[in-house]
This record gives structure tokens, C-alpha cells and sequence, in this order.
């Protein structure tokens, strides 16, 4: 049996044996989310589910309470509907957040035959190496801030020929990249001088469309949140994993 690794939970109240996890598995390389990452992506992520959740629910208390006609609700009842309405927008938020805080409470793993997140001690993630075309570093991809992450693309999905790995690319880049039967979505989007246009507006809703999609991929197959220390490091790790054995 190869190396095993352990690591505390966050709650601090377990360890957690990479050995009953992944059994028989050699630990390459251990990585958390950043704490970092975190701190700054709360309270935006607060204020933008508070946004899409109130957005129409007010819409909607307006048009039922007759804003600007007579309404026949008395001040206690108008008192009750917002009294309600809140406490369920709260209880919807509380989700929201206690879900996104639990993607930072992740453990990734390398090993000596796959990829894996791990989260309160079941496999969320679970990707082969002879499944990966290979590991690159993104940054942006989910918090459009500079969060990086390690993205295993899989085989046949980007064209990365020629790329230097070593860059990480943001999401449009990736898309630029990718295997398409339309070929390279950069040749679409850009004109004569290598400049970004998006003068059509059919081929910006594809072009964003594309972005969307690429980024849904990436959270999927990635190692998340990380700094750009730790995504290199991991990116590297792999690297030289695959160089010496494959």
C-alpha cells in the first residue's frame, strides 16, 4: 500500500485517513480552498443572492398590496406579508451560504492514479488520470476575482498544443482553446489586428454563452479557491507526476 495521507476537518473536531477514503491510494499532494478566497467573496456573494432572491419577491409584494390604488390590507396584514416574506428570503440565504461555505471545508487530493475533492469525508470528485488531458491553472473562473484553480480538462476537450501551461488563463481563454466542430472560438471573436470585437450580437450571445458553459466545466473539474501558490504547486505536482509515469 502507498503513502497515506491525513488532514484535520475544519471543524476540527476529526481526522479524517485518506486511507479509508482512498484506499491503497499514494498521496502526491494535499490542498484547502484559501481562507483568504473566502474573506472576500462573502459578503458580495450576501448582497447578490439578497438581490436575486428580494428582487422579485418586492415586485411582486407591490403589485399585491396595489401600490398606488386603494388596497383593502390593513397595516397589519401589509406588516405580516413583509414579516414572512423576509424570513423565508433569510432562510433561502442561509442555504445559499451554508452550501458555498461548505465548498471551502474541501479537501483536494492528487494520488498516484487520480484527481479527487473530498468533502465531510465522501469523494465529491473523483477524475482517472488516463480521463485528464492535462492541468491548468485559471484564475477568475468563479469569483471573477483572482481566485485561481487547477482545471482537468478532459482528453480531447482543449487543444493545448504550443500553450505554455505555466500562464494561467482566464475563462475566455479557455474557451479559446477548446475542441469545437466550429474550430477555435478566438478566430470568431477577433479581427484582423487580434483585437476582441463583439459587433454582432448573435455572436455575443454565443461567445457568452460559450463562457458560461466552460465555466460550469471548470467548477466541476477543478481544484477551487486556491491561492496562486497552491495552484501552481498542485498544477506542478501533476506535472511531474505524469511526465515520470505516463
Amino acid at each position: 500500500m502507498g503513502k497515506v495521507g491525513a488532514y484535520s476537518l475544519k471543524s476540527g473536531k476529526n481526522i479524517v485517513d485518506l486511507g479509508d477514503i482512498l484506499p491503497g491510494e499514494k498521496i502526491l499532494g494535499e490542498y484547502s480552498p484559501s481562507r483568504e478566497s473566502y474573506k472576500k467573496s462573502i459578503t458580495p456573494r450576501v448582497f447578490s443572492n439578497l438581490i436575486s432572491l428580494l428582487s422579485p419577491v418586492v415586485i411582486a409584494l407591490v403589485e399585491f398590496i396595489g401600490f398606488g390604488s386603494n388596497s383593502n390590507l390593513t397595516v397589519e396584514e401589509i406588516l405580516i406579508i413583509v414579516g414572512v416574506t423576509t424570513i423565508m428570503t433569510l432562510v433561502i440565504l442561509g442555504f445559499s451560504l451554508a452550501k458555498f461555505k461548505t465548498e471551502f471545508s474541501a479537501r483536494y487530493v492528487i494520488t498516484n492514479t487520480r484527481v479527487a475533492k473530498i468533502i465531510k469525508n465522501r469523494i465529491k470528485m473523483d477524475i482517472p488520470v488516463e480521463q485528464i488531458e492535462d492541468a491548468v491553472i485559471t484564475f477568475g473562473a468563479v469569483l471573477r476575482l483572482k481566485d485561481y484553480a487547477v482545471f482537468f480538462p478532459p482528453r480531447g476537450y482543449m487543444d493545448l498544443k504550443g500553450v505554455n501551461l505555466n500562464v494561467p488563463m482566464v475563462t475566455s481563454r479557455v474557451v479559446e482553446l477548446e475542441r469545437t466542430e466550429e474550430g477555435n472560438n478566438s478566430k470568431i471573436m477577433k479581427n484582423k489586428d487580434g483585437k476582441v470585437t463583439i459587433g454582432n450580437a448573435k455572436i455575443a450571445r454565443t461567445h457568452l454563452k460559450n463562457i458560461r458553459r466552460t465555466r460550469r466545466d471548470i467548477i466541476q473539474r477543478s481544484f477551487l479557491f486556491l491561492t496562486e501558490e497552491m495552484a501552481r504547486d498542485a498544477a506542478k505536482k501533476y506535472w511531474d507526476f505524469v511526465k515520470n509515469n505516463i
